[in-house]
């Protein structure tokens, strides 16, 4: 009976747990892991200032755009509106009618032309596209060259000092349209003139800019007035010189067309039927 009992406590030993197992070790530290977060960068100011340009480039853009747009459009509209008042038909019908019109005026039809296309350039709400090749079938193709581009010289002039004194109330300026723009106008304006003058004429043979929106935003920089004016002039020369040619030659085909529709003289018109 006692080895049964010293058996029964011997195992029960060896099946419980021991002391040690039991309590926790007072010195040991458990470490858990920590959830990383992945934080985005911030974006530098360089970058920042960047996004900035690139937006008011945008912005620019599109108003440019709109503008033309807009032009167009309304001149759509005046030659439809000039049609349905006047009767005619056609658009060369509409070129003879406005040569009649400026024909009878002699040399006050000079004068009167470049005020209606000067004033064209500085309110832009008519496109001054169909007046530029009317002035080759009124004054032919050199002097209505030379009268659109002094015309068009002295509408970016005008253009670009309302912008200079709208700037000198307000207190804007190119530096807050791009900081990278003010500070190349910068640039520029510490280099020599010619300098100036070259890119302006760079930029009047390479339409990259609409022609009125970027007279009134050459108001922003530093470019003296006469550099305005004679970039644009020997700017426009050689385009203009196409737009006013063509109005030549369109004249020179409707006058053609007149006397091969005349009767020879000397004989009657074909009776028209009732």
């Amino acid at each position: 009976m006692r080895s049964t009992t010293v058996l029964c406590l011997v195992s029960a030993l060896s099946l419980a747990p021991s002391v040690s197992a039991r309590t926790p070790v007072p010195n040991r530290v458990v470490q858990r892991s920590r959830p990383t977060l992945l934080t985005a960068a911030r974006p530098s100011k360089a970058d920042v200032q960047e996004q900035s340009d690139m937006a008011v480039a945008g912005r620019l853009a599109g108003l440019a755009l709109g503008s033309e747009v807009v032009q167009y459009a309304n001149t759509a509209i005046g030659l439809f509106a000039l049609r349905r008042l006047s009767g005619v038909q056609t658009m060369a019908d509409v070129l003879e009618l406005l040569i009649g019109a400026f024909g009878g005026l002699g040399w006050s039809a000079y004068p009167l032309y470049a005020a209606l296309l000067v004033m064209l350039q500085v309110v832009p709400v008519f496109s001054a596209l169909i007046l530029i090749i009317l002035a080759g079938a009124l004054f032919g193709p050199l002097w209505g060259t030379v009268l659109v581009s002094v015309s068009l010289s002295c509408a970016a002039l005008m253009c670009a000092l309302i912008t200079r004194a709208v700037c000198a109330r307000t207190g804007y300026d190119l530096s807050r349209v791009s900081s990278k723009g003010a500070a190349v106008d910068a640039a520029l304006a510490a280099g020599p003139v010619r300098t100036q003058l070259l890119l302006l004429l760079l930029l009047r043979l390479s339409p990259v800019l609409p022609f009125t929106f970027s007279n009134y935003l050459f108001g922003l920089t530093s470019l003296h007035g006469w550099v305005i004016f004679l970039g644009t002039l020997l700017g426009t020369l050689p385009s203009q010189m196409v737009y006013v040619s063509a109005g030549a030659l369109g004249r020179q085909a409707l006058q053609g067309c007149a006397r091969a529709h005349r009767p020879p003289h000397g004989t009657m018109p074909p009776l028209q039927p009732f």
